[in-house]
């Protein structure tokens, strides 16, 4: 739909795939360093052992819905030197298509030809890179991650992505080549500046390591002799044929070899310096496997944009989902909606108008009666206003019967026989008593008796008040109690006992 953005995580899945053999990375690329949250090296047999591997270890890890990257290594795709047919941009795939056709073995419908421009110095001839991969192979990866349930973003070749981790390393103008190793031999890439300039890969030739992991001899010194030997070779000849001027440095990729008496008699020998580049130490230290599978340079740079125009994605767009185009026929079709849309909602609107219509008529019809039936009312009732006449007699007949009920209260109302004399209250009074409580002030009146106080415990007023409750003269009805903190004294409660009421205390 129009509008619609879908923001990317930052988590990233890399499927780096060899002839025989797939890594597997789930990566954290947040606040700009990478972290390896999960890794896996498995072998497989056919490409269609790809999916059901990858599929198991996506749901293990949780990473369902990211971007996916595949890595292709150089065993699968083929790279052939061009020069450039003298035709027009647009022209320039299919043309590209034709001069390799008498170089591959298979129909060119059952390849997919993508190129690249490597590096070429301005008085040298141009010259371009075709690569070429088995549309059947490339279709069985899309149709793996899209039946996984990951995002695809790109099938890129290992031969271009190294140099997007190589920023900091690769200068203008200056001649930089990076060592690697795949399971097939080394391989040589030079770079000038940001851009790829020369590849060479060499047979039978690994890098040297203790355990002779990947040796084709049994005496390590002497591959170590041959690896340092064909490095001088490859160094000679791009100073001689390919560049015409020294190279300025040479590269390791630390994920492949950490050997630092290797290092230094690459430099003895070749008289170059020699860096070791791999994941920051900072992002090594987040690796949640231990490091036990590190990645490389090239699994490294799949993820980083490419800053030159050396680009190649397998991932065509005849194969990516096509966006929503408005065209003619869209359009005719969405008009021809909205008119029927619009058409039901008029005949819709129609008979609700005509029902509302319908009920306003009986609406009136019924008002015409209620008000023929109020003034029949109001004549029966005579002139003026009925509702207020009622009123009036109403309120008179209620103030009648207050001034009755008034009158016959006071004539129900008996005397006691003896009436009360002061010295009784206030010898009653003192026959009271409660723990920690006296009284400060009496006040008596002919109906009403007031009480002031201190105590030290606030439980002693409500026991007070019960006390006076079991005396027939004290027995009154207090209207309010106040108890407030003694001022002077903070220890002190003062309380008061108002309104209390009794018959006939004189």
């Amino acid at each position: 739909m129009w509008g619609f953005n879908k923001k990317s995580s930052p988590k990233k899945v890399i499927f780096s795939l060899s002839e025989g053999e797939v890594r597997l990375f789930y990566i954290d690329n947040s606040s700009g360093a990478l972290t390896v949250l999960d890794s896996e090296v498995t072998s497989y047999k056919v490409v269609s052992d790809l999916e059901p591997i990858c599929a198991s270890w996506v749901k293990k890890v949780n990473a369902k819905g990211v971007d996916c990257f595949w890595l292709l290594s150089r065993q699968l795709y083929k790279t052939i030197n061009l020069v450039p047919p003298k035709v027009a941009q647009s022209e320039l795939d299919s043309s590209i298509k034709w001069l390799v056709k008498d170089q591959v073995e298979q129909p060119l419908e059952q390849l997919i030809v993508c190129h690249y421009q490597p590096f070429t110095d301005p008085n040298d001839s141009e010259k371009l890179t075709a690569v070429i991969a088995q549309r059947s192979f490339i279709e069985a990866l899309i149709e793996a991650t899209d039946a996984i349930g990951l995002n695809l973003v790109k099938i890129d070749i290992s031969e271009l992505t190294p140099r997007n981790s190589l920023s900091e390393q690769l200068q203008e103008n200056q001649i930089v080549g990076l060592v690697e190793q795949d399971k097939r031999g080394l391989i040589y890439n030079f770079y000038i500046g940001q851009a790829l300039a020369f590849t060479r890969h060499i047979k039978g030739r690994f890098f040297p390591s203790p355990t002779n992991e990947f040796s084709l001899e049994s005496d390590q010194q002497e591959q170590t002799d041959q690896f340092l030997l064909e490095t001088q070779r490859t160094l000679d000849y791009c100073v001689s044929q390919i560049f015409r001027r020294p190279v300025n440095g040479l590269i390791i990729d630390a994920a492949q070899s950490n050997d630092a008496k290797l290092i230094e008699s690459i430099e003895q020998v070749t008289e170059i310096s020699v860096t070791q580049v791999g994941l920051k130490e900072s992002d090594s230290d987040n690796h949640e496997q231990g490091g036990a599978i590190e990645l490389t340079i090239a699994e490294t740079g799949i993820l980083n944009p490419s800053l030159t125009n050396q680009q190649v994605n397998f991932y065509l767009p005849e194969y990516q989902p096509q966006p929503l185009e408005f065209g003619f026929k869209y359009a005719s079709l969405v008009a021809a909606i909205s008119c029927l849309g619009f058409l039901f909602y008029g005949i819709a609107q129609t008979q609700e108008i005509s029902a509302l219509k319908l009920q306003l008529d009986v609406e009136k019809l019924t008002l015409s009666k209620t008000q023929e039936e109020l003034q029949q009312l109001n004549r029966s009732l005579g002139k003026g206003n009925p509702i207020v006449d009622l009123n009036n007699k109403i309120s008179n007949k209620q103030k009648e019967l207050n001034a009755t009920q008034r009158l016959l209260a006071k004539v129900q109302q008996k005397n006691p026989e003896k009436p009360i004399s002061y010295s009784k209250i206030l010898e009653a009074l003192s026959n009271q008593s409660a723990d920690s409580l006296w009284l400060t002030q009496i006040d008596l009146y002919p109906q009403t008796i007031a009480l002031s106080g201190k105590t030290t415990k606030a439980e002693s007023i409500p026991i007070y008040i019960e006390n006076m409750s079991q005396s027939e003269l004290l027995n009154s009805r207090f209207d309010g109690l106040n108890i407030e903190r003694d001022s002077e004294d903070s220890r002190i409660l003062n309380f008061q006992l108002t309104n209390g009421s009794y018959q006939n205390a004189q």
